[in-house]
């Protein structure tokens, strides 16, 4: 038990971290708009020349607005998919081996501790489908699924060699 309210803590302070972040950003915002207007008062006074609501300023605000939700949404699948937030136990739990069987049907092999528990995984249950007598052994096995560093230094290395 003390361990998951451990989890929960870490994954609380990454989440104040994160959100400290881009508040500081959005501080910065009245710096910048000062800097602006004063290079905006040091330049003359132009007179505008076409209409602020003509289609091209419109097309150009509906392409900014867009990007902006593009870049929310990209935020919240990569957060959603990474594991990172979910809390990794300090290794006491983790995942050893996953397989898609449908479109929201999971077989996970799951290890706590020394132990290994095939799940059956889908929207409305998690079923215990078998308790593994021996531990599969990923350390041996070159398809196994690493973290994102490593997969970027192995393509990396790669282009590297490729080039």
């Amino acid at each position: 038990m003390s361990s998951a309210l451990l989890n929960a803590s870490r994954s609380y302070d990454e989440m104040k971290r994160i959100i400290s972040l881009i508040s500081s950003v959005f501080l910065l915002i009245p710096a910048l708009t000062q800097a602006a207007e004063t290079v905006a008062k040091s330049e003359p006074v132009r007179q505008m020349t076409s209409s602020p609501l003509s289609a091209a300023s419109l097309l150009q605000t509906l392409m900014g607005l867009f990007l902006v939700l593009g870049v929310i949404a990209l935020m919240a699948f990569l957060l959603r998919r990474s594991s990172h937030f979910y809390g990794m136990g300090n290794g006491q739990m983790r995942v050893v081996a996953s397989l898609s069987l449908g479109p929201r049907e999971r077989a996970v092999v799951v290890q706590v501790g020394q132990q290994q528990v095939m799940l059956g995984i889908s929207p409305q249950q998690i079923n215990t489908l078998l308790v593994l007598d021996k531990p599969l052994d990923t350390a041996s096995d070159p398809t196994a699924e690493s973290g994102f560093a490593e997969r970027l230094r192995k393509i990396m290395q790669q282009q590297k060699a490729s080039s």
